[in-house]
């Protein structure tokens, strides 16, 4: 164990440094310059003088506190919405939320790299994306997802914009390692490749009632956003 002595050093020399760059890396309308030679230098450092594990809550901590903040920030702008306007936003919040924090992750894991090639690949010291990831579903997904999820299910096709219900699916496919896709894979499915199992010949039946029910909703919801005013087909001529 560290001593408090140990402790302070560790913060002075090194965390007070890359907590600073971690944060530039998370904030997504961030404008200043990252040297990402010196961070590499100083997790180096840091990983050789055994201070991974502090390192790494340190980094958990810091991206829980980021995550705390955007989960309210996103109940603050959608709280003043109704139905359907509020979950349609917080859709399209979640997919820019998703898509910044991805790219982040991969960032402060390439900065954190040195801490996992100087573990075992099993040692609770590693700090992967998928950890980083998993603190986003368990702050802002998990306690949003089963009534959104309920939403989409029960609403009319195109409610949502289809480009936009496939991002958010494919992000919370990717963000939660396929856990959601676990819980609603009927759902994932009409999205994200794979999530089924293997089609069986008795199969066939039903996933053809199920493309016939797409397309019929597909076109019912165009014939309301174009109406026909009276042309003909020239057929019907």
């Amino acid at each position: 164990m560290n001593s408090e002595d140990n402790i302070a050093r560790y913060k002075e020399q090194y965390w007070n440094n890359i907590s600073t760059v971690i944060s530039n890396i998370l904030l997504p309308s961030n404008k200043k310059r990252i040297y990402f030679e010196q961070v590499y230098s100083s997790v180096y450092k840091c990983v050789c003088e055994g201070f991974s594990e502090n390192l790494r809550m340190d980094i958990l901590n810091l991206c829980m506190s980021y995550l705390h903040s955007i989960n309210h920030e996103l109940d603050n702008k959608v709280s003043v919405l109704d139905e359907p306007q509020k979950v349609i936003a917080t859709v399209e919040e979640l997919n820019q939320c998703m898509d910044a924090y991805l790219i982040s992750t991969e960032k402060i894991c390439s900065v954190c790299s040195y801490m996992n090639k100087l573990q075992r690949e099993d040692s609770k010291e590693n700090l992967p994306q998928s950890a980083l990831l998993d603190c986003f579903c368990r702050i802002v997904c998990d306690h949003r997802l089963q009534h959104i999820i309920s939403f989409i299910e029960n609403s009319p096709p195109f409610t949502i914009q289809p480009t936009e219900l496939r991002t958010f699916f494919r992000n919370l496919h990717f963000t939660s390692s396929g856990q959601y896709a676990k819980l609603y894979p009927e759902l994932f499915s009409r999205y994200i490749a794979n999530v089924l199992p293997e089609m069986r010949e008795q199969d066939l039946e039903a996933h053809i009632r199920e493309l016939s029910r797409l397309q019929a909703d597909w076109r019912t919801n165009m014939e309301a956003r174009c109406p026909q005013q009276g042309l003909k087909r020239p057929a019907e001529d």
